[in-house]
């Protein structure tokens, strides 16, 4: 199951820096950002990964691409000089998009998973304490909440936000085409365990997997993502998101015809065949999963 240098580090070394310019950027502006949620709950879920940012050196591309692949339709928001995109599956807002301003076409993109917690500032600080970085924040951002994108002693690039409107209902049954699960593949699990939990204040829940141990996030009894040894050679850590699909043949074909790059194709071994992981056109890893599967 290794994949090759690529597959991760293509936006390893230039995503923490335009991650810092075109994600935080946007924070101290007028653009006004979508909330998590399609209506207001006002309750909280710390831990939940809550939305996702794609950040990418070519919009356009990437948009194409997810429209293709898996029907979802894009909308641009923002100013001429902050733009920012929102993805749609059947109307329902399930990403967002920023620009790597500046950046090469062929720099490298990065999904980012915010999750959801109790205090910006202190997780930011938590961070930091543990050897992490805290890339830019907190701040706020208008219509989405306080957040800080951050990333582990591993480099795993992710963001923490404590919502405006609340969160998303927790365990909601994920659609076709919409985010399953996020995986975080560390070069050292136990050390990516031992972070989050005392980030989160949560349990790691280990049981074997296809012969690996694989770890949960477990929070207030809920499973928040998980955490696997790298596959990827010679990269750092990486948060790689899972969207559902019903055909993974299907969704695999369609996904290659729009432009994928695939770096892991479906094997009995791994997971009953349920899932490929694939590269975007515009360099941004994630995966792809039948669910449920046998």
């Amino acid at each position: 199951m290794n994949i090759g240098k690529r597959t991760c580090r293509q936006a390893a070394s230039i995503v923490l820096l335009f991650a810092m310019l075109s994600f935080m950027t946007g924070c101290s502006s007028s653009v006004k950002y979508p909330s998590v949620t399609e209506t207001s709950t006002m309750t909280y879920n710390p831990g939940q990964v809550v939305w996702r940012d794609l950040i990418t050196p070519d919009p356009k591309r990437a948009s194409e691409f997810y429209r293709k692949a898996f029907g979802w339709t894009v909308e641009k928001t923002g100013t001429e000089e902050l733009p920012y995109w929102i993805f749609r599956n059947n109307g329902k807002k399930v990403a967002g998009m920023f620009e790597m301003t500046g950046a090469k076409p062929d720099a490298g993109g990065e999904w980012i998973s915010y999750v959801s917690v109790p205090n910006v500032e202190t997780a930011a600080k938590k961070t930091s304490a543990a050897g992490g970085t805290v890339v830019k924040g907190p701040s706020e951002m208008e219509g989405r909440g306080m957040a800080a994108l951050l990333a582990d002693p591993q480099r795993a690039v992710f963001a923490v936000i404590r919502s405006a409107d609340g969160d998303p209902q927790a365990n909601k049954e994920a659609a076709v085409n919409e985010w399953l699960w996020s995986e975080l593949w560390a070069n050292d699990p136990a050390g990516a365990g031992d972070f989050y939990k005392n980030l989160l204040a949560a349990e790691i829940e280990q049981k074997e997997v296809d012969s690996i141990t694989y770890r949960v996030v477990n929070k207030d009894n809920r499973r928040c993502s998980g955490i696997i040894q790298s596959p990827a050679i010679d990269a750092r850590s990486y948060w790689v998101q899972y969207i559902k699909v019903s055909d993974i043949d299907a969704a695999l074909k369609k996904a290659e015809d729009a432009g994928a790059k695939v770096l892991i194709k479906p094997n009995e071994k791994i997971r009953k065949g349920s899932i490929a992981v694939l590269m975007d056109p515009t360099g941004a890893p994630f995966a792809i999963q039948l669910w449920p599967y046998q």
